[in-house]
C-alpha cells in the first residue's frame, strides 16, 4: 500500500512545485513593473527642465531595466548640446544603481557655439553608479576610433583615436570629485591662431587628474559652479602636441564672471624635433591663464573657449 501512494505523493508535490513557481514569477513580474514605472517617473522627473524627448519607455523584463528616449536633447556642461534619436541606458533589477550605456542611435554633439557634428566610434562605453542618497558615485565614458563630421566643404571634422574620462566621488568630501581625463591621437578642427600655429592641429596624449570641487552645481551648469566658487586642481598633468611636450603639470584652474578660463600651471617643458624626446632640450616652464588667453614666457599661444 505504501508502494501505492508513492506516485500520487510524487504527482503532489509536482503541483505544488508548479504552484509555487507559478506564484513566485507573478510577483517577480507585478514587483519588476513596479519598479519600472518607478524608474520611468524618476527619469522623467531628473530629466524634466533639463533635456527634451519624444518617447520615454522602459523595457527589458524580465532580467533588465533599459530606459530609452527618443529624440533626446540635452546640453552639455560648459556649454553645447548632445543629441540622439535614441539614447537608452541599462540596468538589473537588484542592482539599480549600476546604469550603463546600451545604445546611442543618431549622436550629435555640439560644442560651444560651435555647428552640431554627428558622432560614430568604434567603441563606446559609458556608465553611470549613484550613491544611496541619488547623487553621483562614479561617471565613466571610454571611446576609440571616435569621429564628429565635417559641416559643409569650408569645414572639417575632428577625430580621436583613443579616450576616457572619469569622475569618481571623495567619500571624505561629499562636494569633491577626483576627476580623469586622458586623450590620444586628438586631431581638431582648426590649429590655433598666432604663435600656437606651429603646435599643428593634432594632440599626440594630454591626460590631465585632480579634484574637482563642486561637482554637483557643474552637473547642473558651469554659472553654478563658478558661483559656488568652483575650481579644478591640477595634480598631474601631460600634454605631447606638435614640437613640444610638458609634463609634471600641476597648478589651479577656475573661471571669470564671463567663463573664461583664469588660473596658472607649472611643469616641464622640452621639444620634440622630429618627434623624438631630448632631455637637454627640456626646462621649468609656467603658464597663465588669464581670461581665457594661455600665455607662456609672457607670449600668447591661444584663446581657451569660454564655458558658460
Amino acid at each position: 500500500m505504501q508502494q501505492g501512494r508513492g506516485p500520487g505523493r510524487v504527482q503532489g508535490w509536482i503541483v505544488w512545485a508548479w504552484v509555487i513557481a507559478v506564484v513566485l514569477s507573478g510577483a517577480y513580474t507585478a514587483w519588476w513593473f513596479m519598479l519600472a514605472r518607478e524608474i520611468e517617473q524618476r527619469a522623467a522627473a531628473a530629466l524634466e527642465g533639463r533635456a527634451s524627448w519624444a518617447e520615454l519607455s522602459v523595457s527589458g523584463w524580465p532580467y533588465r531595466l533599459t530606459v530609452a528616449a527618443t529624440s533626446l536633447i540635452a546640453p552639455l556642461p560648459g556649454g553645447g548640446q548632445l543629441s540622439a534619436d535614441r539614447f537608452a541606458v541599462t540596468t538589473t533589477p537588484f542592482n539599480p544603481r549600476l546604469w550603463v550605456l546600451d545604445r546611442a542611435d543618431g549622436l550629435r554633439v555640439r560644442i560651444g557655439d560651435g555647428p552640431a557634428r554627428r558622432v560614430e566610434a568604434r567603441l563606446l562605453a559609458g556608465s553611470v553608479r549613484v550613491r544611496g542618497d541619488g547623487g553621483l558615485e562614479r561617471f565613466s565614458v571610454q571611446a576609440g576610433g571616435l569621429s564628429a563630421a565635417a559641416n559643409g566643404p569650408d569645414d572639417r571634422g575632428w577625430d580621436l583615436d583613443q579616450g576616457e574620462l572619469h569622475l569618481v566621488h571623495d567619500p571624505r568630501n561629499p562636494e569633491r570629485f577626483a576627476f580623469m581625463a586622458d586623450l590620444r591621437q586628438l586631431r581638431l578642427t582648426q590649429s590655433l591662431a598666432g604663435p600656437g600655429a606651429i603646435l599643428g592641429d593634432t594632440i599626440t596624449h594630454a591626460r590631465v587628474a585632480g579634484p574637482l570641487n563642486e561637482a554637483d552645481a557643474l552637473a547642473q551648469s558651469v554659472d553654478r559652479w563658478r558661483a559656488a566658487g568652483g575650481r579644478f586642481e591640477l595634480m598631474a598633468g601631460e600634454l605631447i602636441w606638435g614640437p613640444l611636450s610638458f609634463s609634471e603639470l600641476k597648478g589651479g584652474i577656475g573661471l571669470d564672471a564671463d567663463g573664461r578660463a583664469e588660473g596658472e600651471i607649472a611643469g616641464v617643458g622640452a621639444l620634440r624635433p622630429e618627434g623624438m624626446q631630448v632631455d637637454a632640450l627640456s626646462a621649468p616652464v609656467s603658464a597663465r591663464l588669464r581670461g581665457g588667453n594661455l600665455e607662456v614666457f609672457g607670449l600668447s599661444i591661444g584663446l581657451v573657449p569660454a564655458l558658460r
